[in-house]
């Protein structure tokens, strides 16, 4: 789950079957639903019982395979995956390729979750984009743009 993209028929029926848990489900007869699957889904804090959404929990996880790959470049699937899809330059930049691999591509579907969360330490400078990295978080484009 944590390399490759569960079909999501998969995870709905997955789900179907902890609920048909939960509620007791049996041939003719059922339990009450006392609360709808969204809410058991919820924090238990906010009154949930913290059971995750698969679809929403596979793809956190093949997005923490995009961070590691980012993180960790010179592990062996990290040098692996460089060479095949993004020989030039890093994760973030890369290109689905032609006739990627199934875990390939589920990771770099990931892509844009991962590119949410992340952030980046300024450090000594040497690689900052001023005109095409993100600065400010509340505009449209996220860029500075220059008043005229």
């Amino acid at each position: 789950m944590s390399v490759f993209r569960l079909p999501k028929l998969l995870c709905l029926e997955i789900n179907a079957i902890m609920g048909r848990f939960w509620w007791g489900h049996k041939e003719k007869d059922s339990k009450i639903a006392w609360m709808a699957w969204s809410g058991l889904g919820r924090n238990k804090l906010d009154g949930g019982l913290g059971y995750r959404d698969l679809i929403s929990f596979n793809n956190a996880l093949l997005a923490n395979q995009g961070w590691r790959l980012t993180k960790y470049p010179d592990t062996l699937v990290g040098k692996i995956f460089r060479e095949k899809y993004y020989p030039t330059g890093d994760f973030l930049g890369s290109s689905l390729g032609s006739r990627p691999s199934y875990a390939w591509r589920s990771i770099w579907e990931a892509k844009p979750l991962l590119r949410e969360g992340l952030m980046w330490r300024i450090g000594d400078g040497s690689n900052i984009r001023i005109r095409d990295d993100k600065w400010i978080p509340s505009t449209q484009t996220h860029m500075i743009q220059a008043q005229v």
